[in-house]
């Protein structure tokens, strides 16, 4: 699996990829609210994070995450390469290369919740509309801490 930066040349295909998964995952929008927020993807939201793509063998851009700090803003993955381990390796990717520790999430894509507690993510808060104000719940997810391992049987001080 590659995975490169994105920039502009690369925004008309990750529209393509956001409006995609969007309407095979994000039941709950209508028709009508995903065209509203099409345009601002490119114009407005993709400007704004650090994008990094997914690239099959073939080359073609099969999924993409942006982040912004240490928050997983965006993940996306073209619907007939859902299931496929693209998602896991994007996520993967972007907590070893950006530290990622939180990602917000829609309550009704169930799937995407699951997909996230599944990396070791947990719910640590909900607003009850999503940042435009919508009636759309927010998940609040961290990523979970698991401590250091405990070092076996007694330690041995060197003579």
């Amino acid at each position: 699996m590659a995975f490169r930066r994105a920039d502009r040349s690369d925004y008309h295909r990750l529209t393509q990829i956001w409006e995609a998964a969007t309407r095979s995952s994000h039941a709950f929008l209508e028709t009508y609210e995903i065209a509203v927020l099409k345009p601002l993807i490119a114009s407005a939201y993709l400007p704004m994070l650090e994008l990094v793509v997914h690239l099959d063998d073939a080359g073609t851009v099969t999924g993409f995450y942006g982040v912004d700090g240490h928050q997983l803003e965006m993940l996306f993955i073209a619907p007939r390469c859902q299931g496929l381990g693209v998602g896991r390796a994007l996520v993967s990717h972007a907590i070893a290369t950006h530290g990622i520790e939180r990602v917000d999430v829609n309550e009704q894509n169930t799937r995407a919740v699951g997909f996230y507690r599944h990396l070791g993510f947990e719910c640590v808060s909900r607003s009850a509309t999503d940042g435009q104000g919508r009636p759309f719940p927010i998940l609040h997810l961290h990523r979970k801490r698991h401590p250091a391992p405990q070092a076996v049987g007694r330690s041995v001080r060197p003579s």
